[in-house]
């Protein structure tokens, strides 16, 4: 092998490896700056939560409905109701 195409075989795979890598790092900050915007909104108003920050928060046993204090202090800091309804829309 000419050393001219060492030097392109080795150019082109850095140049592959730094686009992965460079493409890894976006990804996270894309993965972090989206949890930290949700997790501020969700501060603001607890309406606009999505399902699986409710799905974290409540859980639901036999009929018993455990809220975890962070939904709890949420709500009551925005002094707004959370109401649970079961799969055939009664009160919890």
């Amino acid at each position: 092998m000419s050393i001219h195409r060492r030097f392109i075989t080795q150019f082109l795979l850095q140049l592959f490896f730094y686009f992965i890598f460079i493409s890894f790092i976006l990804l996270t900050f894309t993965v972090f700056f989206g949890y930290y915007l949700s997790k501020a909104e969700i501060e603001g108003n607890v309406g606009k939560a999505d399902e699986l920050f409710l799905e974290d928060q409540i859980q639901l046993n036999n009929g018993h409905v455990t809220i975890q204090s962070e939904l709890k202090e949420l709500v009551k800091k925005q002094s707004g109701w959370l109401l649970i309804f079961d799969n055939k829309g009664q009160l919890i």
